[in-house]
């Protein structure tokens, strides 16, 4: 758990994300140990999700499964904020064209957040789980987003990112970081490389403000001895793909 997160707030999410990946009820011990909590601790935050109706207990099998309100929580969020619909089509239609992994990473302040990852179909693949957070100044999907941003926010990220525990280690020039995004914006994409995991590259670029309610960006990943053979096509697959789902292009 990052330190600048209040225990309280962060067990819950833990929790809850613990459930997403295991996609079945779970008992108090194995919530304890895989969460790495006091047994005593995880046994109250169960009952208090329990009393708030988020939780059911089975008394019978003694295991904790979220209820139906946890899954209508943010349900509103895709649709109203991301533009579900649009997104999801033009992940898989870039799913389906290349072949390989794509990502859809969305702003959270300093953060790229991954909203949503179609996993390549090829044996040697790049995994991103959706609600992954990584700083934006150290990934493909990242620079996109900022490249949507103005010069001054661009430098603000970059000085407060450094003062992070994740930056530890990294250089994060202002006058760098503020290049390489103002070429993001003069190429419409971004050709990264071993930029988070060594051999793996993504080419990533940014969906324009017109086609979705907030900043957005989505991106192909793969090996890059796979991806740079085939760089040139897969950037014009990525940018058609855009442009097929924004309103003003489609309809010009």
């Amino acid at each position: 758990m990052r330190g600048d997160v209040i225990k309280s707030a962060g067990r819950v999410f833990e929790l809850l994300e613990l459930f997403d990946e295991l996609e079945r009820p779970v008992g108090l011990k194995e919530v304890a140990s895989r969460l790495g909590y006091p047994e005593s601790s995880a046994a109250a935050l169960l009952r208090s999700l329990v009393t708030m109706g988020y939780l059911l207990h089975d008394r019978t099998t003694r295991t904790y499964a979220p209820t139906i309100r946890v899954a209508r929580l943010g349900q509103w969020v895709a649709a109203r904020l991301i533009g579900e619909e649009r997104i999801d089509r033009l992940a898989a239609r870039l799913a389906d064209e290349t072949g390989e992994t794509i990502l859809v990473g969305i702003q959270n302040d300093l953060w790229t957040h991954y909203v949503r990852a179609i996993e390549a179909r090829r044996p040697l693949r790049y995994v991103v789980t959706p609600g992954t957070q990584r700083l934006m100044v150290r990934s493909g999907i990242g620079w996109s987003l900022l490249s949507l941003l103005g010069d001054d926010t661009v430098r603000s990220i970059a000085r407060r990112s450094t003062a992070l525990p994740e930056a530890e280690g990294l250089d994060i020039d202002p006058d760098a970081l503020l290049a390489l995004v103002r070429k993001v914006r003069r190429d419409g994409h971004v050709v990264s490389r071993h930029t988070v995991n060594q051999g793996v590259g993504v080419l990533a670029a940014p969906v324009p403000r017109t086609a979705v309610p907030v900043p957005l960006a989505i991106g192909i990943a793969g090996p890059v001895d796979r991806l740079e053979p085939r760089q040139a096509a897969l950037l014009d697959t990525l940018h058609r793909a855009i442009d097929a789902v924004v309103p003003d292009r489609t309809e010009a």
